[in-house]
């Protein structure tokens, strides 16, 4: 008959591939973006350009002018006319290949009404300064440098070869008004702010972004706002992770909610995911995934939603739970909630979560706002040391790259110990080492696998 300590310590849920796991996580938040999408309720948002970086537009974008609006030069030197190249000149000017025009005007990069262009008078030129307007007439610019004052008000133009459109940006030639500019689903960085600034865009329709919210779980887990004159009583620790999901799911665009910190006790867990559910798109949960007698989350979970599943083969992360919700899971009168939420419950030791948080949370979080690549990206990386392989779990091993330019790739460097509640192997680090399960060393110069998390730190 099996006791209860072998039922506390058996788990319900079979062990799954870290690739499916993540697989299952970007699929069921996809699906929910494309839900969310074909209704149209709260789909998106219009903001200020200024607030655009980092989103993603909900619909196709097209310029409202034509770029340049006007034919313009591409250079500082003289406005001309071609058909001038063709009079004839003194004999002098002939046998040396020059040509002396008078200067009529000056033509500078200032706002000019398309009534304001003067004409070009036939015989001369004007002087144009770069992305100066050009005078009517005028269908090519010779560079100041292929040029030489014959007096205060003419120019010697060198004998060159020039042709008609000669450093001219025609009109529109950047971008034509009505052009198709950006696509939907498309994210907005600092380029395509730049190019919706230059085409007239100054409010954009963007992908509403998830409500999420993150909360710890524990009762020996002890806000760090709260006084530190004294010391921590025996068994207490800081909450660590609640801090640090919040300001990472914050950094992917997320709307976040603090939800606090919730003791092990099921009524309250029950309160706490009955408000998230009301104002939340993804509850992430730190803690009460694991073997204990008080690791109550996943059975609240499966009792109100489905639990797609409860560990993954990896290291570190193996409690990583994700469930759906169900509408009106803790509220079955109420009026249906519009969508499902998501639960991503992730183990309570700080470099779990923190690993745990670039393979599911942000991808999630990405997959929410329709992005076309949730992933993190994968390079290849060379050790720079030997690296110990776990035998029966695939790990996810932080780590520094750094270009090395004599080796032509990124070199991987461990970032030290590995355990799972050192907080300090994720220090520094912009990449997890995807190693395999092996009863072996990894020796230095070997090839392995890196997926980039931090990109704001990669140098060399």
């Amino acid at each position: 008959m099996e006791s209860e300590r072998d039922t506390v310590r058996k788990s319900l849920y079979e062990m799954v591939d870290m690739e499916r796991a993540i697989e299952q996580v970007v699929s069921t938040c996809q699906d929910i973006f494309l839900a969310s999408s074909k209704s149209g309720a709260g789909y998106s948002e219009r903001v200020p350009l200024s607030e655009c970086y980092g989103r993603v537009l909900a619909d196709d974008l097209f310029s409202v002018v034509d770029v340049p609006g006007a034919p313009v030069s591409m250079k500082d030197g003289y406005a001309v006319r071609m058909s001038d190249f063709e009079a004839p000149v003194s004999p002098q000017h002939e046998a040396a290949g020059t040509r002396v025009f008078a200067v009529k005007m000056e033509m500078h990069a200032t706002q000019t009404g398309e009534e304001q262009i003067p004409v070009l008078p036939d015989g001369c030129v004007a002087y144009v300064a770069t992305g100066a307007v050009l005078p009517l007439g005028a269908d090519a610019v010779v560079m100041v440098e292929n040029t030489r004052a014959a007096s205060d008000e003419s120019v010697e133009i060198l004998k060159a070869p020039y042709c008609r459109g000669q450093d001219i940006r025609p009109r529109g030639v950047d971008l034509a008004k009505g052009q198709l500019v950006l696509s939907k689903s498309e994210l907005i960085l600092e380029a395509e702010i730049g190019l919706l600034a230059a085409c007239g865009v100054s409010h954009v329709s963007v992908i509403r972004p998830p409500v999420v919210g993150v909360l710890s779980t524990g009762d020996e887990v002890v806000d760090v706002s709260e006084s530190r004159s004294a010391a921590l009583s025996a068994g207490s620790t800081y909450d660590s992770n609640r801090p640090m999901l919040l300001a990472a799911c914050a950094a992917a665009h997320a709307q976040v909610v603090d939800l606090g910190i919730v003791h092990d006790h099921a009524a309250e867990l029950e309160r706490t995911f009955m408000d998230a559910c009301a104002k939340c798109d993804l509850i992430v949960t730190s803690g009460g995934v694991s073997m204990g007698r008080r690791d109550l989350l996943q059975r609240i979970l499966a009792s109100k939603g489905t639990v797609h599943f409860g560990r993954v083969r990896m290291k570190p992360g193996k409690p990583l739970t994700f469930a759906t919700l169900l509408p009106n899971a803790f509220e079955p009168d109420a009026p249906p909630l519009p969508r499902t939420r998501v639960v991503l419950s992730l183990p309570g030791n700080p470099v779990s979560s923190f690993v745990c948080l670039h393979l599911v949370v942000i991808p999630a979080i990405r997959s929410l706002q329709g992005h076309a690549s949730p992933l993190p990206p994968i390079v290849d990386a060379v050790l720079a040391q030997d690296v110990k392989l776990d035998p029966e779990r695939p790990e996810y091993h932080r780590a520094t790259l750094v270009w090395n330019a004599e080796l032509g790739a990124f070199q991987a460097r461990s970032t030290g110990v590995q355990q799972s509640s050192r907080l300090l192997s994720a220090r520094s680090a912009n990449a997890f080492l995807v190693l395999p399960a092996l009863d072996e060393t990894l020796k230095s110069g070997s090839k392995v696998r890196a997926m980039l998390i931090m990109q704001e730190r990669l140098n060399g």
